[in-house]
């Protein structure tokens, strides 16, 4: 699995458009994926609001950053359907390599 495996990497911005530090990255599979535990990755952001996840196996997937989240929320079905608005699709090929800059969810 290894040698196909992809990279996704990125900066987190606040809603003034500034880098993040501290967020967490959260890429999430496809619904019908999602009992797959083992797809799931998450990262947290540097100090210059950049983050890296890597091996990723190719497929579907909603990449979402957060500035402070409970560890391992994303799992609960309740809070991802209020979440997946927000999320943004990234679809992942082997040995493939994506940028994907994210936003902080705005408050409600």
């Amino acid at each position: 699995m290894s040698h196909d495996g992809a990279r996704i990497e990125g900066v987190v911005h606040d809603k003034e458009d500034q880098p993040v530090a501290g967020a967490t990255v959260v890429l999430i599979p496809e619904p019908k994926l999602r009992f797959r535990h083992d797809l799931y990755q998450d990262a947290n952001t540097d100090q210059l609001g950049r983050y890296h996840l890597a091996p990723v196996t190719p497929g579907e997937y909603k990449l979402f950053a957060w500035p402070d989240i409970e560890e391992g929320i994303w799992f609960d079905p309740d809070f991802l359907k209020d979440a997946e608005p927000q999320g943004l699709e990234i679809t992942i090929d082997a040995k493939g390599h994506a940028v994907a800059n994210l936003k902080l969810p705005t408050e409600k």
